[in-house]
């Protein structure tokens, strides 16, 4: 009798999930893309896996299918750059979609959230007692940070002829943020390596990401029940670390002597007691650096491999930076005044994050009550849809049939009314009322550092026949493999 009544369920079982898929595919039935991503998310997580570099893929998927690509059952990827405005405006905000759920970190058995996974509430909230740390104004704060990260990089790399512009880029990113959490750093480019394997750490994070970013609910099930929060969740270097600064810092009793992103929480904290918790302020700076170093470092390497394979870019930015020299606005350590006002550098960095976006997939939301119209499509409401910056930034009606090619000029001439249409669907910091709130601080390291370097080197590309799309490894956001590039110290900065 038992054996008859399993038979029967699972014949019962087998036209319901059938009917499952035929719903799930319905829902969305007028969006192309490839079959199996119609029916299951596992489309996605293999893809996310086996692809070598993601980015690419859908940028393939959106010049076959369109503007609108299904890639999951109620997942559409958009690249479409008038969408940009939809998904991530202000009027309304759209909510984060569930892919967030994944980056929510664990402490001591409590779910963690960062500026990245708060919701629209929570967000608002906590911006109001830690938004102050990253205002234009405030990030001049830590300029000095910048300088001295700088000085301790010129001296290693003048002790080289070649190096991986990858590694020493991932040093110096880490040594900015810790300075600019902490006002120190634990040595990483004194000692040239990851200090408490933290840029490991970083790493692995963005690579968890990629691995379950598809597969949210499942997540959650396997790595946060509340069993295994009861149980206690591994030990986070990074975390540890902000947690023994935060309780150092604490003992101070109130000392204001420090500004960094440690003590500006902690200010905000004072003013905003039940809205920022200690477990926030610790997720806020670990956030702070985890979401920086890395990101900042491959658009930093990003760059400079561009002007190495474009001698003509490489030449008018030298140019802008020793006509600069020359009338006496560009100091020896370039200060933040100074390259604000270097066109062709600012140029040069955006066409940059134009065309090699650190964020390989897009950025998830979802559509809200009474669904809306993207790209000549009604979607419906609850349907989950991301503008894929690589796909957005590469389109040839706003940014030119040479859109594949970088030409940092196109932010320079022409309508002006079209760079305006270009910056509005720049995705490079991300977009609207969740922007990133750190883009400040990584212009600050990226327009210092860039001029700084080409003022003490002429840099080559040791292979120059190589491609930055062959020294790139897969994860959520875009990280460089070894890239090595040639150093001869210019005259002029010797003994400098």
């Amino acid at each position: 009798m038992f054996l008859v009544v399993l038979q029967f369920l699972a014949f019962a079982a087998v036209p319901l999930f059938i009917t499952h898929l035929l719903v799930r595919y319905s829902k969305l039935r007028s969006v192309p893309g490839p079959f199996l991503a119609a029916f299951t998310d596992l489309w996605r997580w293999r893809a996310q896996q086996k692809t070598l570099f993601y980015g690419p893929t859908l940028v393939k998927l959106h010049e076959q299918y369109g503007k609108l690509v299904r890639i999951g059952p109620n997942l559409v990827s958009i690249s479409d750059p008038a969408a940009v405005n939809v998904v991530y405006g202000t009027s309304p905000v759209l909510a984060k979609g569930p892919s967030y759920k994944v980056l929510v970190g664990l402490s001591q058995g409590k779910l963690v959230h960062s500026m990245m996974t708060m919701n629209e509430a929570q967000q608002s909230a906590v911006m109001k007692g830690v938004g102050p740390a990253f205002t234009p104004n405030a990030v001049l704060e830590y300029e000095g940070f910048v300088d001295e990260s700088e000085a301790l990089l010129l001296a290693a790399l003048r002790k080289q002829k070649t190096i991986d512009m990858s590694k020493w880029f991932q040093l110096f990113a880490m040594d900015v943020l810790n300075r600019n959490a902490f006002s120190e750093s634990p040595g990483f480019l004194e000692k040239g390596t990851d200090i408490g394997d933290m840029l490991q750490t970083v790493e692995k994070r963005f690579s968890y990401y990629n691995t379950w970013g598809a597969l949210p609910d499942l997540e959650f099930f396997v790595h946060k029940n509340p069993l295994l929060r009861w149980m206690g969740s591994p030990i986070n270097n990074l975390a540890s670390l902000a947690r023994s600064q935060f309780q150092k810092r604490k003992a101070e009793k109130g000392s204001q002597s420090h500004k960094d992103f440690l003590q500006k929480y902690l200010d905000g904290q004072a003013k905003y007691p039940t809205t920022i918790s200690d477990t926030n302020v610790v997720g806020l700076v670990v956030s702070s650096i985890g979401a920086g170093a890395d990101t900042t470092s491959t658009t930093l390497t990003a760059t400079l491999f561009f002007l190495m394979k474009n001698p003509a870019a490489m030449s008018r930015l030298n140019e802008e930076i020793e006509a600069a020299v020359r009338d006496g606005l560009l100091s020896q350590q370039p200060r933040a005044s100074e390259v604000s006002k270097l066109r062709y550098l600012d140029a040069v960095i955006k066409e940059s994050m134009r065309l090699f976006p650190i964020v390989a997939s897009g950025l998830d939301r979802i559509i809200p009550a009474g669904g809306r119209e993207i790209a000549g499509t009604v979607l419906p409401a609850g349907t989950i849809v991301a503008c894929h910056p690589e796909s957005v930034h590469r389109d040839k009606d706003l940014y030119g049939e040479d859109a594949d090619k970088f030409r940092p000029e196109r932010w320079l001439e022409g309508d002006e009314e079209r760079v305006k249409k270009m910056d509005r669907a720049f995705l490079g910091f991300g977009c609207g009322k969740r922007i990133c709130p750190g883009r400040y601080v990584a212009l600050l390291e990226m327009k210092k550092l860039i001029p700084f370097l080409l003022m003490n080197f002429t840099m080559k590309l040791e292979d120059p026949d190589v491609e930055l799309e062959d020294r790139v490894k897969l994860n959520s956001i875009k990280y460089t493999l070894p890239i090595m590039v040639a150093l001869d110290e210019k005259t002029s900065s010797k003994g400098g």
